[in-house]
């Protein structure tokens, strides 16, 4: 699956159960509402075929006849690629420059910017302790 692209609409639901973190067809359906509306049907065909791809896992749901789907360690290695190549398409691999757009167009909050801070000094660190090694 590495290599393959997603079309769209599978794309737009890995990264809505991703970010639910696991999810039945109904709270994907929902969740994506205001921005891709669908029937339950053709979200539960997108699920299937990424369960398929083994970019989800389902099971039983501990009630009713709903299953529940997860991503796969498949899922995140795929969500990573597209990121890259999306980057590497707009913005010719570069980092800073898709940062510096994102940026313009989607100011942080004072809380994102701290929480920017922390995550950049963890990389520091974890950079720092990769060259001690």
């Amino acid at each position: 699956m590495s290599g393959e692209r997603l079309p769209a609409a599978e794309r737009d639901v890995l990264a809505c159960i991703k970010r639910l973190e696991a999810a039945t067809v109904r709270e994907v359906r929902e969740s994506m509402q205001d921005f891709r509306p669908m029937e339950h049907a053709s979200v539960l065909t997108l699920m299937n075929r990424l369960e398929g791809k083994k970019l989800l896992v389902k099971e039983k749901a501990p009630k009713g006849k709903a299953f529940i789907y997860r991503p796969t360690e498949e899922s995140a290695r795929a969500y990573g690629n597209m990121f890259k190549d999306m980057v590497g398409r707009v913005f010719g691999g570069d980092r800073l420059a898709f940062m510096n757009s994102f940026f313009e167009t989607n100011k942080p909050s004072a809380e994102e910017l701290d929480a920017m801070e922390d995550l950049l000094a963890d990389l520091r660190k974890q950079q720092n302790d990769g060259r001690k090694r």
